[in-house]
């Protein structure tokens, strides 16, 4: 079994509230970490995608497993 890494998620409603508490001024804190979050995922996609073609590599075509 291949251990995946989870894609991380952005809190939308938790960065609303708070740019409508402080009038906008988190806006850009927002866009930072939207940015990040989704730079990152990119990574773990990426990671994710090459650890699948090792495992199916492994996989001959009679569907067996070579160790």
């Amino acid at each position: 079994m291949i251990n995946y890494e989870q894609e991380k998620k952005v809190s939308h409603l938790l960065h609303l509230v708070l740019s409508c508490l402080s009038f906008g001024f988190w806006l850009p804190i927002w866009f930072i970490v939207c940015l990040s979050v989704s730079l990152e995922n990119r990574g773990i996609r990426k990671r994710n995608k090459k650890k699948e073609a090792a495992l199916m590599a492994k996989i001959d075509d009679n569907g067996r497993l070579r160790l």
